[in-house]
């Protein structure tokens, strides 16, 4: 519970991150021939595969960003628990190079907001998806501790009848 606890003031966090971006970066983007960078184009890709969107940089384009703010409108009204389960294994590759990220430097104003955009992004997909196997695992730890000791007697009893011996 402690880690779904701290999975979901990591998405509040994000969120507030995505609330605070500028919208001429995010319409910057919206706009880009092409991704601005690997980076970007990584972070864009792993938020079209949350959301269900084909992982192209012009799919995500086309489909999440149609006019100015409706990319910052979906990624904001994003139910945390809508999450699909194989975003996780689609994404391992970003998860894996989520540590390696090169933090923004103090390069030109344009360069820092687009750099603020590829963090949050960034940092909204690493808090939904960190948020799902924290959900998962709560989850699974209710599951099991749902047995109670009745209901524990009552299945070796069946497993007896069937002749399923030592089966626990």
């Amino acid at each position: 519970q402690e880690e779904l606890d701290a999975a979901s003031k990591a998405v509040e966090i994000a969120i507030s991150a995505v609330r605070l971006l500028e919208e001429e970066s995010l319409e910057e983007l919206r706009l880009a021939e092409a991704a601005p960078s690997e980076g970007c184009r990584e972070a864009v890709e792993a938020c079209a595969v949350i959301l269900g969107v084909k992982p192209s940089f012009q799919d995500a384009q086309a489909r999440l960003m149609p006019k100015e703010g409706a990319f910052r409108e979906r990624l904001l009204g994003f139910e945390q628990a809508a999450v699909a389960p194989a975003a996780r294994t689609r994404l391992r590759k970003f998860l894996a190079t989520a540590a390696d990220a090169p933090a923004p430097s103090g390069k030109a104003a344009a360069a820092r907001g687009m750099e603020a955009v590829v963090a949050a992004l960034r940092q909204w997909a690493l808090a939904l998806l960190r948020h799902k196997a924290a959900a998962e695992e709560a989850e699974m730890a209710r599951e099991q501790g749902a047995c109670t000791p009745a209901m524990q007697a009552a299945c070796e009893c069946l497993c007896d009848l069937h002749g399923m011996h030592n089966v626990e």
